[in-house]
């Protein structure tokens, strides 16, 4: 499941964690490119 924060006015930040594999973080620019690229991990661990 992956989880987004807000960082400061203009980044968000993406968060992926699933049990047996490492923690997996990166920050953008929008909301909808992080939840673009966390959808696209998600489906490469699934």
């Amino acid at each position: 499941m992956a989880n987004f924060r807000k960082r400061g006015e203009l980044q968000w930040q993406a968060r992926i964690r699933r049990k047996g594999y490492p923690d997996q973080v990166k920050t953008f620019n929008t909301r909808a490119e992080a939840e673009e690229w966390a959808r696209a991990i998600e489906h490469q661990i699934d």
